[in-house]
């Protein structure tokens, strides 16, 4: 087994224990009896620490390591998203899931699969940065069920600030979306055929 590889199980490993120091399932019913503040929630997708915004576009862009989530609001219900922050390898979207090379001159690299042709293999890492390597260069290649996502991400975080960062996922939505969320409104008021005439 490669020292990248043991590295990274290690590590995913590491934050489940952490993950149990900080019941999840706390976190988990705190985020769905309360609301959060989606501007604080916000700023923690962006922080440096919990790198969020490393791996995930918001702007459908679909650029980095992890699955785009400009819509995550709508797609997915506030339970499925709190499901997805606490345990991320229990289910990977398609397209998504981790991928080790090891080349022949004893290099190792871990990230999502951009591209595979005849000639080269791209992988795109938590980092962002695009590794590409050589076809003629690998000496194996494999999927991992664990998920590129950090275990015991929550952990780093209060109940409260957990639950703003789920606030912030549930924003994301379309426009049309997100208004009849706030205010009830129709995506499309269709026009009447026939004028209606009102009488006092």
């Amino acid at each position: 087994m490669s020292r990248l590889l043991c590295v990274f199980l290690f590590s995913s490993f590491t934050g489940g224990l952490a993950a149990q120091g900080h019941q999840a399932d706390d976190y988990r019913n705190h985020a769905l009896r309360h609301e959060g503040d989606v501007i604080r929630g916000t700023k923690l997708f962006q922080s440096e620490s919990l790198m969020c915004s490393k791996c995930h576009s918001v702007d459908g862009s679909a650029s980095k390591a992890g699955p785009d989530l400009r819509s995550a609001g709508d797609a997915f219900g506030r339970r499925d998203l709190v499901a997805a922050v606490l345990d991320p390898s229990a289910t990977i979207a398609p397209g998504y899931g981790t991928v080790l090379v090891e080349t022949k001159d004893g290099q190792s690299h871990i990230g999502t699969l951009k591209q595979k042709t005849a000639e080269k293999v791209e992988l795109m890492g938590m980092d962002g940065v695009v590794v590409t390597v050589a076809a003629e260069n690998i000496k194996s290649q494999s999927g991992s069920a664990i998920s590129l996502m950090p275990q015991g991400l929550h952990a780093s975080l209060t109940r409260d600030e957990f639950t703003d960062l789920i606030d912030y996922l549930v924003s994301l939505q379309e426009p049309e979306s997100a208004l009849e969320d706030r205010v009830g409104m129709p995506r499309e008021i269709l026009e009447l055929v026939k004028p209606i005439e009102l009488k006092p």
